[in-house]
């Protein structure tokens, strides 16, 4: 009986500690082991990063005439669409403003403009078509 006990221990422990180098392997660069760069410092201020079905940031102030770009960080498909009102998950416009990046691969890019004639203070609301109510909406406020 006390072999057995002894084997399985050593079993539990080995899986114990197989499980814990695998979870604190952040590979050389000390990011986690994702296939995608996380560190959104260099993404820019007319930047909307994609990360663990989050947009960030989720509100973004852009002028008239800007262009915005988009980066999927994320290990999915998503979008950054436009809709007319939060939670229609369609896409609409607001004030004339409409965009659509398409379904962006993960680790890829987009972009969309802002139109030039947008009015200040319009604030549009985009979702994911991929994911609709399964991310949190973010906007885009003109300044």
């Amino acid at each position: 009986m006390g072999v057995r006990i002894c084997v399985y221990r050593a079993l539990l422990t080995t899986a114990v500690v197989a499980i814990s180098a695998c979870a604190s392997n952040n590979g050389s660069n000390g990011a986690p082991n994702n296939p995608m760069n996380n560190d959104t410092a260099d993404a820019g201020p007319d930047t909307i990063v994609i990360q663990d079905f989050v947009y960030l940031p989720a509100n973004l102030v852009a002028a008239p005439g800007t262009t915005l770009k988009v980066l999927n960080r994320d290990l999915e498909a998503h979008s950054v669409t436009s809709e007319s009102k939060l939670g229609n998950f369609v896409l609409g416009a607001v004030g004339s403003i409409e965009f659509d990046t398409g379904v962006i691969a993960p680790g890829g890019s987009g972009t969309f403009s802002v139109p030039s004639n947008a009015s200040v203070g319009t604030v549009i609301p985009y979702f994911c078509t991929v994911h609709k109510s399964s991310m949190v909406e973010g906007r885009v406020t003109i300044r």
